[in-house]
């Protein structure tokens, strides 16, 4: 069963109008990842092809931007992965550095993901390539160095923001050639649903699993994603960022995985290329009580790629343009509509 947006999206039998398209105000070149406020009023893009932090408005304007370009603790020179972490801000300073800001944007202080031996006895780095932000700990894939100067294998992992020593090791993750470029290039495996996180394993059978729940795996998986297409491309040289990304955008494929709040649901992105041209983007809700599918949204847009920024009461796609230069593929269209209600979601404890 299939909802199209304007149908999931409101509570009577009428269909709206579709969501207003409107024009991206131009300056951030490279964002995989956007945050809503708690309004949900404006979005928090960190753009490191401009080194700027910006916030934009429902229609696609430029209400702010924090530039802070430096080395210190404070400052950063190429800011990602925004997240908003109740009521502040997590972003993505460099590899070993994230910061925190409060509501109006002002960095408040330094998460740092390297450590002496006086501060981590046993790990002196903690390098995540997929990660998502939850509660109280950064969820993410990723290596530990030890203070020997000897990197772990890639596993699934979890630090407390408040302390350092605690890191959470879960599981080794053994990805073949093909899995390790989609986890270290492309946003959005790991989804954290308050402290609980799950990981879209892009093995040749996709698969979502529970972090530190040993074997808990959803059974709800679209049947029509579930086999991962040959992507041969994504084999080729680092510099062959377009044709990756392009190999990606003409397969059909299930590779993002979004969670808004404790209890879920997951919201599984997918995309299958359209004969006439364009894609269509589908969004498969997940119930994690129940594990199962709710009715699959489709989103109003029929882009070849585009940032996806699921909130509450509120969701936004960003329209993305053609790849014109490396790091340079601009945001052109925004349209933000009302979050599906999510009728019989089960809550409570797994």
């Amino acid at each position: 069963m299939a909802l199209a947006l304007s149908a999931a999206a409101v509570r009577s039998a009428e269909s709206p109008p579709e969501p207003v398209p409107y024009p991206v105000e131009r300056s951030p070149l490279w964002v995989t990842q956007a945050a809503w406020d708690q309004t949900e009023e404006h979005l928090l893009l960190a753009d490191p092809g401009s080194g700027t932090i910006y916030q934009y408005d429902r229609t696609g304007r430029i209400v702010r931007r924090l530039l802070k370009i430096g080395n210190g603790p404070l400052e950063f020179r190429k800011p990602a992965y925004a997240s908003r972490v109740g009521g502040r801000y997590l972003v993505k300073a460099d590899s070993d550095r994230w910061l925190w800001l409060d509501p109006d944007l002002r960095i408040r202080e330094a998460l740092s993901l390297s450590w002496d031996e006086e501060e981590n006895p046993e790990y002196s780095e903690l390098a995540f390539f997929s990660m998502a932000a939850g509660s109280t700990r950064l969820f993410g894939i990723g290596q530990l160095c030890t203070q020997a100067g000897e990197w772990t294998s890639w596993e699934t992992l979890a630090l407390d923001y408040e302390n350092p020593r605690g890191i959470e090791r879960y599981d080794p993750v053994n990805p073949d050639t093909v899995e390790r470029s989609l986890y270290s290039s492309y946003p959005h495996k790991i989804a954290a649903c308050g402290d609980e996180a799950y990981f879209l394993r892009m093995t040749p059978e996709l698969r979502i699993e529970q972090l530190g729940r040993p074997g808990r795996r959803l059974e709800s998986f679209p049947v029509e994603f579930r086999r991962r297409p040959a992507l041969a491309s994504l084999l080729s040289g680092p510099g062959a960022v377009a044709e990756s990304r392009a190999a990606l955008r003409n397969a059909r494929l299930a590779d993002g995985l979004f969670c808004v709040e404790a209890g879920g649901p997951l919201l599984l992105l997918a995309h299958a290329p359209r004969k006439e041209g364009g894609v269509d983007w589908y969004v498969y809700p997940i119930d994690i009580r129940g594990d199962r599918l709710l009715p699959r949204i489709e989103l109003p847009t029929k882009a070849k790629d585009i940032l996806f920024v699921p909130g509450r009461n509120v969701w936004a796609v960003f329209d993305k343009g053609e790849i014109v230069a490396h790091a340079n593929q601009p945001l052109t269209t925004l349209r933000t509509f009302p979050a599906p209600s999510f009728a019989g979601l089960e809550r409570g404890k797994p």
